[in-house]
């Protein structure tokens, strides 16, 4: 269903260089250290051109909907990645709203009410633009100051499935329980056995004469206020010296995230013990030129084509440019079978919060930070760690998974394999919420794959007995 394939290697994809960097340091890393287990492209859930195709051009998909193929030129977190992302719209969803179902935006379950004769009634909360039009603006330019107006609904249903992601579905089930007391017969860790993924970041700068540039650059300026020429001469040879001994940049806003890896053993020896990818970004002036459009102009996922050539343009014929080009670091995303686990719990105002150790994991980020010095000496880069997390020790977690953990029985879990809640009748759980451990490689697939088994488990318990249960042993 959604056609993950690996990332090309045929034109335009293939000339992207943050990608070709990432794989030629798995080669050399495969070669000289018994540990790494693989390296390549991810299979990703996006659409890529076939080689005699048109990146960027529109398609229809083999459920009949209009999609565009990606174009690494586009910056996927810009907007590349609309419609050539293979997201449930395109897929799952489209074929449910063409079998009758009704897809409503904005709208947020609140509460879960179980019916007396079978079923829930479902509370939610509809967010709509205020037609105050001074409301309206706040929204849109200052949203933290401009709220939505909420409007109260309800449906009823005779089968309920949650698929909020690993903190939505635990909140929505942990007010319930705990603040509606619709759903007080949850059994289990209810919101515990939380983790991250081993989600860690640092990253790389491959380019090695950085320090020798920056130093002729500062030179050349200091030299031209004091207007000392020998210090000029030696800064302007020193800032080329340095360019001479790179290579060209490296464009870490180009391609889409994560479409290369190298796969590591743990440090005990048990396979897939970590996986480093590569991260992508728009890097600041090429973002600032966009922010531009958006304000005063208008801007499209296409016109970051322009402002490459653009940006290309005063990198060749304005030195100064080529070295910023060449500073920018390329993102290594790290996860792997880390150790750490948290709780959830719930604020005054019914929001999730999650007491995370993060100090469990010390060691293991050590371990993924050694990995990626590695991957740096062997792409000939300068290594850079995570200062965000060293000085708040914040992390950045893409992959939450776990606060609904499937277990056997409702002693050890809320769901059992199928998803299906202990303790209620006809009420599911299907998505990241009930993996009981970190999964290593990106989760999504694994998810993909663990709903579409329960729903067949599912649907035959329907047409057996028309009745959804847990299986407890």
């Amino acid at each position: 269903m959604m056609d993950a394939t690996p990332f090309p290697d045929w034109p335009p994809y293939s000339s992207v260089r943050a990608t070709q960097l990432l794989f030629q340091a798995g080669k050399k890393l495969k070669e000289e250290y018994e540990d790494v287990e693989d390296f390549g492209p991810v299979n990703l859930g996006i659409s890529f051109a076939p080689p005699e195709g048109v990146p960027g051009s529109k398609f229809i998909n083999k459920h009949g909907a209009e999609q565009r193929y990606s174009d690494p030129g586009e910056q996927s977190l810009l907007g590349g990645d609309i419609d050539s992302k293979n997201t449930l719209d395109k897929n799952y969803l489209f074929l449910a709203q063409k079998a009758g179902a009704e897809i409503r935006p904005m709208t947020e379950a609140d509460k879960i009410e179980p019916l007396p004769g079978g079923g829930y009634r479902i509370h939610c909360l509809v967010h709509l633009h205020s037609k105050n039009a001074w409301k309206r603006f706040l929204r849109k330019w200052m949203p933290f100051f401009g709220k939505l107006e909420v409007e109260e609904v309800s449906y009823t249903a005779r089968r309920v499935v949650l698929s909020a992601g690993s903190i939505g579905s635990t909140e929505l089930l942990l007010r319930n329980r705990d603040i509606h007391k619709t759903l007080s017969k949850l059994k289990g860790p209810v919101g515990q056995r939380y983790t991250t993924n081993g989600d860690f970041l640092s990253a790389i700068i491959p380019f090695r004469g950085i320090f020798v540039s920056w130093g002729g650059l500062l030179g050349t300026i200091l030299a031209l206020i004091i207007q000392n020429y020998v210090i000029l001469i030696i800064s302007i040879l020193a800032y080329f010296v340095g360019l001479f001994i790179s290579r060209k940049p490296f464009d870490p806003d180009i391609g889409p995230t994560n479409s290369d890896f190298i796969r590591f053993k743990g440090e005990d020896g048990s396979t897939q013990g970590a996986y480093l990818e590569g991260g992508r970004y728009p890097t600041p002036g090429r973002l600032l030129i966009a922010i531009y459009l958006s304000v005063f102009k208008v801007f499209r996922p296409r016109h970051y084509k322009k402002i490459i050539r653009f940006t290309n343009f005063l990198r060749k014929y304005i030195p100064p440019f080529a070295l910023i080009a060449r500073t920018w670091p390329v993102p290594i995303l790290k996860m792997g079978g880390d150790k750490a686990v948290g709780t959830f719990s719930l604020d005054e105002s019914g929001r999730a919060t999650i007491d995370y150790d993060i100090e469990a994991n010390r060691d293991f980020y050590t371990y993924l930070n050694r990995l990626a010095k590695r991957v740096a000496k062997a792409s000939r880069s300068w290594w850079i760690p995570n200062f965000a997390f060293n000085l708040t020790k914040i992390l950045e977690v893409p992959h939450n998974q776990g606060g609904l953990p499937m277990g056997e029985n409702s002693t050890v879990g809320v769901v059992d394999h199928a998803g299906r809640v202990f303790g209620y009748k006809d009420l599911m759980v299907l998505d990241g919420s009930i993996i009981p451990l970190s999964t290593r490689p990106n989760p999504a697939l694994t998810i993909l794959a663990l709903s579409e088994r329960a729903m067949e488990h599912i649907l035959a318990q329907i047409q057996k007995s028309g009745d959804v249960t847990a299986d407890e042993k």
